[in-house]
């Protein structure tokens, strides 16, 4: 069983149950202050000098037993993984319960950094399915340049949260698939169904996919005042847009931008 909760319920739900034992996988240096035990793929040992310190990597076998912890904390972690099936299967190996956190897709791809190669960079877009009550996995895409720096981010977390981050209580089982990097929306109005197929974008323009999305983004509406002030915006935004790139625009010609 997997659904949809905040972090303010878990902490309640621990202070509730101050006899569980509790883990903080992929604590990093500054873990739940409720965990028993933290664990992490680098060594942060003197960070928790009165508490238990494994180092191991959670994608593998960690050395936990089986229903060791009543509770386990993820927290930023699933996004990193190489394989998250086996993750989400040692999770609910080690623990009886817990929570995990994972970011938006849409913050995550507003987070400077992200796009690092692992273990600090993320790997996967994670959903959740609603309807089936399931996590979804899907490979990280690079759509919109990065603005916002970890730093700062924080001081807007009380204000947009449910758009920056995706919380769920888990309980014995951690129901999760995999996806291809496909996707679509349906207004249901005159609009024409949108579909994506991020694979063939690849493999049919041969570029940076953040250029093409600016490009299409701010060109959409010809009809919009200072067609050239767009044109300057967009090299603005894209910074390093290729050179001699075309940009599609429903109803009118297209246009070069060099």
């Amino acid at each position: 069983m997997i659904k949809r909760t905040t972090r303010e319920h878990m902490h309640a739900m621990l202070e509730e149950n101050s006899e569980w034992n509790v883990l903080d996988l992929g604590a990093g240096s500054d873990g739940w202050k409720r965990a028993d035990a933290y664990a992490d793929i680098k060594d942060y040992t003197k960070e928790y000098p009165d508490k238990h310190f494994v180092q191991t990597n959670a994608d593998g076998l960690t050395p936990f037993k089986d229903n060791e912890f009543d509770f386990v904390v993820c927290t930023h972690l699933l996004e990193h993984t190489q394989d998250p099936l086996k993750l989400c299967k040692e999770i609910s190996r080690i623990g009886q319960r817990g929570y995990i956190e994972v970011p938006t897709a849409l913050f995550d791809n507003m987070t400077v950094g992200n796009t690092n190669p692992p273990p600090d960079g993320h790997t996967f877009w994670i959903f959740f399915d609603d309807v089936k009550n399931e996590i979804v996995f899907k490979p990280r895409e690079i759509i919109m340049e990065e603005i916002f720096f970890p730093s700062s981010w924080k001081s807007i977390l009380p204000f947009f949260r449910d758009s920056m981050v995706i919380g769920l209580y888990w309980e014995s089982t951690i129901e999760i698939r995999r996806e291809d990097p496909i996707y679509s929306y349906t207004a249901g109005n005159s609009d024409e169904p949108i579909l994506m197929h991020m694979d063939r974008i690849r493999e049919e323009n041969q570029a940076d996919f953040r250029v093409l999305f600016h490009a299409r983004a701010y060109m959409q509406d010809w009809s919009c005042p200072g067609p050239v002030a767009t044109v300057n915006l967009l090299r603005a935004v894209t910074q390093n847009a290729l050179p001699g790139i075309r940009v599609e625009m429903p109803g009118h010609e297209e246009q070069d931008i060099d």
